[in-house]
């Protein structure tokens, strides 16, 4: 290029006779329009043996195979769902799977997983629940004998005998004239005598059993703390039954709560008599309404029912539940709404009662393997008042049927300082023993009872028991 730009500078100097000054100044201007005096460069043509690479103008995004993320051209592939995420190979994923069990025991969490497991004696329910599982009745390939479930498979005809679940003929008359209970001379019975009496020759010993009920020493009638050690130490015998009382529920703490059975008090009662048996009475004293609405796996009165009945069956000896005893009276919250009885849960009618004790002794005798036994305990005071108000519910109205009634009780008290005259309380429980212990054929308890007798007087108080012995 600088050959060229002497050669024009040297051509414009000998056109024009300049001095030096003026020389100077043209060379300027000529180095000023250099680009106009350069000739046009030579236009090369490319090897044929040399490749000619061709980059493409602007960026190409790269979204093959992807659903989402970076095109490599600060673009996108494309938006995933919502709470979805892009991963590392471009691809939406689902939101992770929340496991849901909230009250669940048991079961599908809903992501393949499981919300606990049962124990092995126990099954999970449709309701997610940890229970005991019926006893399912196994009859196959037998004629005759026990289904497992306290059930037969059959009854084998006159002079045939049950053998190895087979009807086996070998002759023999069953002898039960003048029997009620005891062996039939062929291996089955004729009959069985409700407890506590016993079968002797045929016939059931009529036996009285005294239970009793020992306070924690803050009963306003009492004058300092016993136990049952001391109860059992100045009777000088060891009574049959023991009772206490259970909130089921009860708000004596503030909250409407149920109370777990007295573990130390068990231990204490089984450790002064091994064979004796014992008796609750379970006050609902709020909540009662449970026991009738929604009564099923969740609600709080079946599953605290569930629970006592399980416990139940693994005491040594039966176990008498005394359910909302004195229902035909006005001061219990489950009592019945006359006399000013607003306590929440009362029962407005009978039917409401009947309910509730049914739906309580249905799931004890489930669960309980046969050791709870239902107490059905009206109190002497209504045989008054119905006579007296035309609409005051008589006794049986409030008699929850045969099926869930173990033992009929009376609830009365003999409250004259004076020593009662003959017959006098076989009198006053007559009516009610002819109609629900010997109609129904219900053994009967006189659940809760007391004298009211001087302590230097309490041998005539006493006799009262053995007047039972009349009826």
């Amino acid at each position: 290029m600088l050959p060229e730009l002497m050669n024009c500078l040297e051509a414009s100097l000998r056109r024009l006779s300049l001095d030096h000054v003026h020389r100077l100044l043209l060379t300027l201007v000529c180095s000023l329009v250099l680009t106009n005096c350069r000739p046009a460069e030579p236009t090369s043509t490319p090897s044929p043996d040399v490749t000619t690479t061709v980059e493409p103008q602007g960026c190409v995004p790269r979204c093959e195979g992807k659903e989402c993320g970076d095109d490599s051209c600060r673009g996108s592939c494309g938006e995933c769902p919502a709470e979805h995420t892009c991963d590392e190979g471009f691809k939406c994923q689902p939101p992770p799977c929340k496991p849901l069990c909230d009250d669940k025991k048991c079961g599908d969490d809903g992501c393949g997983g499981n919300c606990g497991l049962c124990t092995a004696e126990r099954v999970c329910d449709e309701h997610a629940r940890c229970v005991i599982p019926p006893c399912v009745p196994d009859c196959t390939n037998k004629a005759c004998g026990s289904d497992g479930c306290g059930n037969d498979c059959g009854v084998c005809e006159p002079g045939s005998i049950c053998r190895k679940y087979q009807c086996i003929d070998e002759p023999c008359t069953p002898d039960c004239v003048n029997r009620v209970c005891g062996d039939n001379g062929c291996g089955g019975s004729c009959g069985d005598c409700p407890a506590p009496n016993k079968c002797k020759e045929g016939r059931c010993d009529r036996r009285i059993a005294i239970g009793f009920f020992v306070g924690d020493g803050s009963e306003s009638w009492r004058k300092e703390p016993a136990s049952m050690e001391d109860f059992v130490r100045d009777l000088g015998r060891a009574p049959a039954i023991a009772h206490t009382y259970l909130g089921f529920p009860a708000d004596w703490s503030g909250k409407c709560e149920y109370s777990p059975l007295p573990k130390e008090w068990l231990d204490r009662w089984l450790g002064i008599n091994p064979v004796g048996t014992m008796m609750f009475s379970l006050l609902p004293q709020c909540g009662f309404q449970d026991f009738v609405e929604g009564f099923e796996p969740g609600n709080p009165a079946y599953d605290a029912t569930l629970k006592l009945a399980e416990q139940i069956a693994r005491m040594p000896e039966p176990v008498f539940l005394r359910f909302a005893h004195d229902m035909n009276t006005h001061w219990y919250p489950w009592g019945t709404c006359y006399f000013g009885n607003k306590k929440e849960g009362c029962a407005r009618t009978p039917k409401v009662y009947q309910e509730a004790f049914a739906n309580f002794a249905d799931v004890i005798h489930r669960f309980s393997a046969g050791k709870g036994k239902t107490v059905w305990s009206p109190h002497e005071f209504e045989p008054y008042w119905s006579e007296k108000y035309s609409d005051y519910p008589a006794i049986e109205a409030f008699y929850p049927g045969d099926e869930a009634v173990d033992w009929v009780g009376y609830d009365f008290f003999y409250d004259d300082d004076k020593e009662p005259r003959a017959g006098a309380i076989a009198n006053r429980i007559r009516g009610f023993y002819d109609e629900f212990a010997a109609g129904k054929k219900k053994p009967m308890m006189i659940a809760e009872t007391s004298v009211l007798c001087r302590v230097d007087e309490a041998l005539a108080c006493v006799k009262t028991v053995g007047d039972f012995n009349t009826l």
